[in-house]
């Protein structure tokens, strides 16, 4: 399981293949992570604080220590980049 991780490391496609290095044939892996597209995100493009929904916040880089966010798009772009099956 990787919960609330992914978004705060360098290289979130080598940690999903480190993770997933430790399942059996028949195991899931469970990644959650901040979705990039919630109200509070799409509020703060309307109010003109964000441009977009991935564009992170003071708070996701000062306070949070986020390095990116996620949308389930890009979200599944790096499984797959890991060589995972979703």
């Amino acid at each position: 399981m990787a919960w609330g991780v992914v978004e705060h490391v360098v290289d979130p496609v080598a940690l999903i293949q480190k993770a997933a290095s430790f399942l059996n044939d028949k195991g899931v892996l469970i990644i959650h992570v901040p979705n990039a597209h919630a109200i509070n995100r799409r509020l703060a493009v309307l109010m003109g604080t964000l441009t977009e929904c991935e564009e992170l916040s003071p708070f996701d880089l000062q306070i949070a220590g986020h390095r990116r966010s996620y949308s389930m798009k890009t979200l599944c772009q790096d499984i797959e980049k890991a060589g995972l099956h979703i």
